[in-house]
């Protein structure tokens, strides 16, 4: 998982942010409780970052299905 972790915001530096946060959301698929919760707290931190992107609305409803 940390792996994963690492390989995710060295994704979302490079500008990779799809790539980035598909790693993101296995890591909450896997184990929402790892690093307490920062593959969901570093997804909503992406967001954020692409403010108004429509990437944005297709990943959050990926995050929701898994946090629902």
């Amino acid at each position: 998982m940390e792996a994963r972790l690492k390989l995710a915001n060295l994704l979302v530096a490079a500008g990779q942010y799809e790539a980035g946060m598909d790693h993101l959301l296995e890591i909450v698929r896997r184990d929402r409780g790892f690093e307490d919760d920062i593959g969901r707290k570093t997804l909503l931190a992406v967001f954020n970052l692409l403010d108004g992107d429509e990437r944005v609305s297709r990943y959050r409803r990926m995050l929701s299905s898994l946090l629902y």
